[in-house]
């Protein structure tokens, strides 16, 4: 077996335990919106369920995409925190174009971190 093989593999259980970690979050999330279960401190600090994805995605990261995917997600998640609970006054009405901001550096950082990689199939002399 091969290393991208290996890469592909954790590629692949990384998928199904996101997959199981988002499903079992929002069966929680539809149990509570139908009174089935009352989970007031769920409400209030959900969006730290994803920064621990993101510093998860950061610490186990193999290239500056997986680092910048994983600080968006850290970003998204204080972001989020911040507008439902009205921190400095932000609200999701006064704060979305940051999510814009966001996304505009995460794309630069990928790029000026990929101009020192190996393109696939390149081979440096």
């Amino acid at each position: 077996m091969g290393h991208g093989s290996r890469e592909h593999k954790h590629q692949h259980n990384g998928h199904w335990i996101t997959g199981s970690i988002l499903i079992g979050i929002g069966s929680l999330f539809l149990l509570d919106r139908l009174d089935y279960l009352d989970a007031p401190s769920l409400r209030q600090y959900w969006p730290f369920i994803i920064a621990i994805a993101g510093v998860v995605g950061i610490v186990g990261a193999r290239s500056a995409d997986q680092v910048a995917k994983g600080g968006f997600l850290v970003f998204l998640a204080f972001w989020l925190y911040a507008s439902l609970e009205h921190v400095w006054g932000l609200s999701f009405h006064n704060s979305w174009p940051m999510i814009l901001i966001a996304l505009g550096l995460r794309h630069i950082f990928v790029g000026l971190a990929g101009k020192g990689e190996d393109q696939p199939g390149e081979k440096r002399t």
